[in-house]
């Protein structure tokens, strides 16, 4: 997250700097015009919130945009630096991290914000923890008060949430894991392979497997997995963004933008394709991901060994803000908000509802969604209760 900030920020200084000399500062639309600081609208980390309560926030219904960054929009998290352009909070629905330098003082602003990344003593995770997660039988989501709940089947203890603040919560198979605000890691309900003992260490993300446990991004970047075969526990060494963890195998968007998989080698699950990722989500038996251009793409069952008859991996075009894996459909949240679901739909798990979302997520075979305002909906299958999303407010950011 640093260097790209810190890139995106030294280019558009290098711009800047010449316009300044020319005496030529692109000026923003009447609408976005305002005093000149920097603007953070979205802010989905703990650096971008200490950033945010150090500058004033001001226009946060639209982004100034050059051109050249229109092709960034859809991404998980994006650096928009001046520019004339008008962009509407829709086009950037489900962003994790936007920074908008505006007005004629956008180098020296530039300037200040490259000095803040650059003190920060170590990078924090780009990684927005999910607002809602579904497993097999229950789903868990994580309350805008901080507090976590789940709900659905509880046969082994896997909705009894533990008290206290939460960062991030999922949702596996028969257990759950979650994030506390303090950065340790805690698991509830019955493990398949271990006890439901959370790694030590401070934390910024976790996912609960169906067949892996858990896997972890811890607060330096590396990644830790727990219980699964095949290797699928076995997280590569290294820095990674987000990891994500799936039946029998796993997957991570490195610190560089590539994405891997690892585990049980079968039907293409582990054929990450080249280039950069925003993020990846690893399902029963595919993976699906965002890449750093708002695009999505899965892969798994290849159609040359068991076949993608579901559909699940026929990711639609357009751009995206977030996608998620499920066991036989994938569901993903686009770039002006809506939600939409593609592959087996024989209960409704595909049928995603109209409206604006922040987030979404693909289970076995029922999905649930954050709307924009907070609130969360679930489809599909309802047999132990998991399509029952309970009232109250979510986290969107």
């Amino acid at each position: 997250m640093r260097k790209l900030v810190a890139a995106l920020l030294a280019a558009v200084l290098a711009v800047g700097v010449s316009a300044s000399s020319a005496g030529a500062h692109p000026t923003p639309e009447p609408k976005c015009q305002g005093e000149t600081h920097a603007v953070v609208s979205a802010a989905g980390d703990a650096a971008m919130a200490e950033l945010l309560a150090s500058w004033q926030v001001l226009d946060t219904k639209c982004v100034v945009a050059p051109d050249e960054a229109k092709a960034l929009i859809g991404s998980q998290q994006v650096v928009v630096l001046g520019g004339t352009k008008a962009v509407s909070e829709s086009a950037v629905a489900g962003l994790n991290v936007i920074v908008r330098l505006a007005g004629a003082d956008r180098v020296a602003t530039a300037k200040a914000v490259l000095a803040w990344v650059n003190n920060r003593a170590e990078a924090t995770s780009s990684t927005t923890p999910a607002a809602v997660s579904v497993g097999i039988f229950h789903s868990c989501g994580l309350g805008a008060d901080g507090t976590a709940v789940c709900w659905g089947d509880n046969r082994s203890g896997q909705a009894d949430v533990p008290s206290g603040k939460f960062v991030a919560v999922s949702a596996g198979f028969h257990h759950s894991c979650g994030v506390r605000a303090d950065g340790t890691g805690v698991c509830w309900g019955a493990y398949s392979y271990l006890p439901p003992d959370a790694p030590s260490g401070k934390f910024v993300a976790v996912s609960a497997g169906l067949g892996v446990d858990a896997c972890w991004l811890r607060a330096d970047g590396t990644a830790v997995c727990q219980g699964g075969n095949f290797g699928s526990a076995d997280a590569p060494s290294g820095k990674f963004v987000a990891v994500s963890a799936g039946f029998w195998h796993s997957c991570g968007v490195r610190a560089d933008g590539t994405a891997v998989c690892w585990g049980l080698d079968r039907d293409g699950r582990l054929d990450a394709p080249s280039g950069k990722f925003a993020a990846v989500s690893a399902g029963s038996n595919h993976s699906c991901g965002v890449r750093a251009d708002g695009t999505a793409v899965c892969w798994g069952h290849d159609p040359d060994i068991h076949g993608n008859h579901n559909g699940q991996s026929d990711a639609p075009s357009g751009k995206f803000a977030a996608v998620s894996a499920g066991s036989f459909h994938s569901c993903g949240v686009r770039a002006d908000g809506t939600a939409v679901c593609w592959g087996r739909n024989e209960v409704g798990q595909a049928d995603a509802p109209s409206g604006k979302f922040v987030a979404v997520s693909a289970g076995h075979n029922s999905s649930c969604g954050v709307r924009a305002d907070g609130t969360a909906v679930c489809w599909g299958w309802n047999n132990y209760g998991q399509a029952d999303a309970p009232s109250g407010k979510f986290a969107v950011s």
